[in-house]
């Protein structure tokens, strides 16, 4: 009696015999039908087709698929995988400013091109460590 494993592993050396012996046929009919009918068109298209079919049995796509799938789970167990692009701070509304034009105790000034920026001289006042 044979161990379950060996049913599994036999299933699987089987499809993949499988793909190799269907490749093998498209090849063979490929190769017999632009001998027989010279339409390079239909070689053409027909060629695409079997690089396709080589591409899938040679399994060139699975390492790629494994290699995001890995990548993936990882973002996931760090919590980082997200389907949205990260947002940005949420900027403060006109009715969070104190009455001096102030965030946090800090100074604001409107530039010239609209932005709201800590005042020049609140950020000099910083990088003294002047409170």
């Amino acid at each position: 009696m044979q161990p379950p494993d060996y049913e599994v592993a036999r299933q699987r050396v089987m499809r993949r015999v499988q793909k190799w012996a269907f490749f093998a046929l498209h090849v063979f009919l490929y190769l017999m039908v632009v001998v027989v009918t010279e339409n390079v068109e239909l070689a053409a298209i027909w060629l695409l087709a079997l690089i396709t079919h080589g591409l899938f049995t040679f399994d060139v796509f699975s390492g790629m698929i494994e290699r995001m799938t890995q990548r993936e789970m990882e973002q996931i167990r760090q919590g980082e995988a997200s389907t949205e692009k990260p947002k940005r701070r949420r900027p403060a509304a006109e009715d969070e400013l104190g009455e001096a034009g102030e965030i946090d105790g800090e100074r604001l000034h409107l530039t010239d091109d609209g932005e709201l920026e800590i005042s020049p001289i609140q950020s000099e006042l910083r990088n003294k460590n002047i409170p």
